[in-house]
């Protein structure tokens, strides 16, 4: 399958975003704190929320994988628009809580 051109030129990291410097500072800083909080990134389509979130990963990870090849086991992608939309999504946090409710 071929690779989509938006997939082969995002930016890896922060370093390489253009614009955002609020939240790549907030993220960054988030990052290097050791304590990683939990995001929810919302917007139109196009407005780098999924380069953010991936670079906010990578800068998890200290820039030792590719994006796209999570190492770092608490990390979850849920893309709405590529799982059935908010829907799947509340049904997914809904699973999360009830599982983590239960092993405690």
């Amino acid at each position: 399958m071929k690779e989509k051109i938006y997939e082969k030129h995002r930016p890896q990291t922060f370093e390489e975003m253009t614009d955002r410097e609020r939240i790549k500072k907030i993220l960054k800083k988030d990052a290097k704190n050791g304590s990683p909080s939990d995001y929810l990134f919302s917007g139109p389509p196009g407005t780098g929320k999924t380069t953010a979130a991936y670079c906010y990963k990578r800068e998890l990870e200290d820039g030792s994988k590719d994006v796209t090849g999570c190492a770092c086991p608490t990390i979850k992608e849920f893309n709405a628009s590529d799982n059935g939309g908010a829907y799947s999504l509340w049904i997914y946090l809904l699973t999360i809580l009830l599982v983590v409710n239960f092993l405690r």
